[in-house]
């Protein structure tokens, strides 16, 4: 039986293992969950998941090994993430049964032509039960010309997955509006005020991200890199940028709050994911500061808990002209970033009149 083998590794590199695949069985189908539990404990606007073929698992790499991962069990899966960076590796049952779902951005590049091994075919639980506003799906709704399907894996009968009810406005102490974020276990917990508008403008950001045109929201923007795609295991991440001032309990330095572990990804650069769901949640960098010296946050957009959908569209202000690191999403997976970005153009045009 002719075979093929794809090689996955975390940023850390902790986590290495390879998989061995009937060539029958390529490419995999590849679908884009949207659920709350995928959003909340990966901290991104969704998951990228492949089942395997029956009986097929990482073939952990020494000395990397299944030791090297944290489980976080929910409703119907263990989800497995690097104890080191935080990276998600895919979902396991919680049934004993070795079946497994994989990230599929992890893997080396798939390649834009016919010989792609993940093959994008749908979004799961897109729907406004589940997101409130469509989440990533309103952005990609085809891909290389193929339209995405949208379905419910669950099988007959049973509930839809659900997004939890709106949360109840958040107050502060002043009757000020905040934003509360919240990974999936509940360890990592915080509110967010509207902007400062002293603050809007960032001192020498690593990428020239505009200031937001409302100054009552904060800018967002997707981010293609490698060094992100590596330490989450998804294909694009998703930030808002705000200052350790707007935070309650405010975010020091150290990043450290509630069940929060960092992992330095290169020089400098700071990362924070929780240590026991393994939801994303922080990134900042030496020098990445406001004008007046403080201290700039980029925060995931996945663990931020609007009451009118996971894009949060009335606190944030969405950069739909382009993502950072735009080449380092071509060269990954082309026909996904391409898709991407025009999606968000079309979306941009259709409800505000310009892509950006």
């Amino acid at each position: 039986m002719a075979t093929k083998t794809l090689t996955a590794q975390c940023y850390c590199k902790s986590i290495h293992f390879t998989l061995t695949l009937p060539t029958s069985s390529l490419p995999l189908k590849t679908h884009l969950c949207h659920c709350s539990v995928c959003r909340h404990v990966h901290g991104m606007l969704c998951c990228f998941h492949a089942p395997l073929p029956s009986g097929i698992h990482p073939d952990f790499v020494s000395p990397s090994s299944k030791d090297n991962l944290t489980a976080y069990p929910t409703r119907n899966a263990l989800r497995y993430f690097c104890s080191t960076c935080g990276c998600h590796i895919g979902d396991s049952d919680n049934e004993g049964k070795d079946e497994w779902v994989i990230s599929s951005s992890i893997f080396e590049p798939s390649g834009d032509s016919g010989d792609r091994v993940w093959d994008f075919g749908s979004h799961i639980y897109a729907d406004e039960n589940s997101t409130r506003d469509g989440g990533l799906a309103v952005w990609l709704p085809e891909i290389g010309g193929k339209t995405m399907k949208h379905i419910n894996l669950d099988p007959p009968g049973e509930p839809t997955p659900q997004a939890p009810p709106p949360p109840e406005p958040v107050k502060g102490r002043d009757g000020e509006d905040r934003l509360l974020a919240q990974c999936h276990c509940g360890g990592i917990s915080f509110t967010i005020s509207r902007p400062d508008p002293s603050k809007l403008a960032l001192h020498e950001p690593l990428q020239k991200i505009p200031s937001a045109r409302d100054p009552a929201k904060y800018r967002a923007s997707i981010d293609f890199c490698d060094e992100c795609r590596l330490q989450t295991g998804t294909h694009i991440t998703a930030w808002t940028f705000v200052a350790a001032s707007a935070t309650s309990p405010r975010i020091p330095p150290s990043l450290q709050i509630g069940t929060a572990k960092t992992y330095q990804s290169s020089p400098g650069v700071l990362r924070a994911f929780c240590s026991v769901c393994g939801a994303s949640v922080f990134y900042t960098t030496a020098g990445k500061t406001f004008e007046d010296g403080e201290l700039q946050l980029d925060v995931m957009v996945g663990v931020l808990r609007a009451p009118e959908g996971v894009r949060a569209e009335k606190w944030l202000d969405w950069n739909l002209g382009s993502g950072s690191y735009e080449k380092d999403g071509e060269n990954f997976d082309k026909v996904f970033a391409d898709a991407v970005r025009e999606g968000m153009r079309r979306w941009g045009l259709e409800k505000n009149g310009e892509g950006s």
